[in-house]
This record gives C-alpha cells, sequence and structure tokens, in this order.
C-alpha cells in the first residue's frame, strides 16, 4: 500500500490523456496500436472525446482536468502518432508549463508546426516558420498546434482568469 508522501507524487503529476475525434474524423490502426503503448504517470487516466469540433472537444477536455485535479492535460489528436510511446514522460522532463511533441504539416511544403510572430511587408503580424533547429533540440516558439501538447494545469487555471 503507498505512503503518504507517495499518494501526494503521484496527484502532482496525474495526466489526464484526452484523445479527440471530432465528428468526421476516423482513427487509424496505427494510431489505435499506439494508443495501447502510451506510458503515463501513476493515477493518469484516458478519456476518449468523440463528436465534438476540435474546440469543443478541447474546451470540454479541460475542464475535466480541472475538475478532477489532474495536474497536467494531454491533447493527442486523432491524427497524430508520436513515435515515442514515453512522449508524456519526456514533455514533462522539460519542466515547461505548455510544450508539444513535433508536428508536421499535413500538405506540402510537409515543415514542422512551429512558428513565431513576425511581421509582413506592411507591419502585419505573421506567423513566421521556424528552421535551423535540430532533432532532439528543444525549441522555443510562439505557435504551436495542440494534436500532442502537454499543459500544466496552473496555465489553464490563469487561462481561467482571463
Amino acid at each position: 500500500m503507498p505512503g503518504s508522501w507517495e499518494i501526494a507524487e503521484q496527484r502532482r503529476n496525474r495526466v489526464l490523456v484526452a484523445t479527440l475525434r471530432p465528428p468526421d474524423a476516423t482513427v487509424s490502426d496505427r494510431r489505435e496500436e499506439f494508443s495501447t503503448k502510451l506510458v503515463t504517470p501513476p493515477g493518469s487516466d484516458r478519456v476518449d472525446i468523440r463528436n465534438f469540433p476540435y474546440d469543443a472537444a478541447r474546451n470540454q477536455a479541460a475542464k475535466m482536468a480541472l475538475e478532477n485535479g489532474y495536474a497536467y492535460l494531454f491533447f493527442l489528436d486523432n491524427d497524430s502518432i508520436p513515435m515515442d510511446p514515453n512522449i508524456i514522460i519526456r514533455l514533462m522532463e522539460t519542466g515547461f508549463p505548455l510544450v508539444s511533441g513535433l508536428y508536421y504539416q499535413k500538405f506540402h511544403p510537409f515543415i514542422p508546426v512551429m512558428f513565431n510572430i513576425g511581421q509582413d511587408d506592411k507591419g502585419e503580424p505573421i506567423k513566421v516558420p521556424i528552421t535551423g533547429w535540430q532533432p532532439g533540440q528543444i525549441v522555443s516558439c510562439d505557435f504551436v498546434p495542440c494534436g500532442a501538447l502537454l499543459i500544466k494545469r496552473f496555465v489553464l487555471e490563469e487561462m481561467l482568469k482571463r
């Protein structure tokens, strides 16, 4: 039986893994197989949110994570197949409050989807693709997709305050 320290430690690292499937999306056999291998910290749970658009599904997952005391929320979209079943643990180890796995555009050019804010010729804000990174490198950026995104609880709490 775990002691109070172990119980507190488990609570501090609990993750709600929210798999999102909008009404028109299917999941490949590879994606289903990956889900069975996904490693999560003790006390973590998974929820499969179906038949909502992504924005509504993400809001539902955030609400569930906050109401049930999870320390983290991990979004895993129906079209995401991370290469490493330890992705959640590896993202947690970065210590960042908001961190994403590497994600590529699904159309040409097939570049990593990570951008910073720049300006066009008229001074209007635009997304500028980040280049020149090395595999395994942690890259700071202004925009990433949510398909394989880990969020610490306090980020969700701060969003509610605003």
